[in-house]
């Protein structure tokens, strides 16, 4: 990566959490519906697609690990998404 790339990446990422995350939702609204459930469970959970940064609700979404209690993929309704989709913030306590 160049540092062209990396000013780019930046204020992309810059955009994404201070401003628009994705085409439904502004910083704000995201921000208050991850603390809530963080808050409120010890857990949130953010989807990327690639281009954007959606909240899913922490009630909805199953964590599934192997054997060595290493996070190997969730499932979300009836849709399985991988450790690369999701960001997966947690408290110490969670298990």
């Amino acid at each position: 990566m160049n540092r062209k790339d990396s000013t780019a990446s930046k204020a992309t990422l810059a955009k994404l959490l201070e401003i628009k995350p994705n085409l439904f939702q502004d910083a704000n609204s995201f921000w208050r519906l991850l603390l809530t459930d963080y808050w409120m469970s010890g857990r949130a959970f953010a989807v990327w697609d690639g281009t954007a940064l959606y909240h899913i609700p922490e009630t909805e979404v199953k964590v599934y690990s192997g054997s060595n209690n290493i996070v190997e993929y969730y499932m979300f309704g009836d849709r399985r998404l991988s450790t690369d989709e999701v960001i997966f913030i947690k408290d110490n306590s969670y298990m």
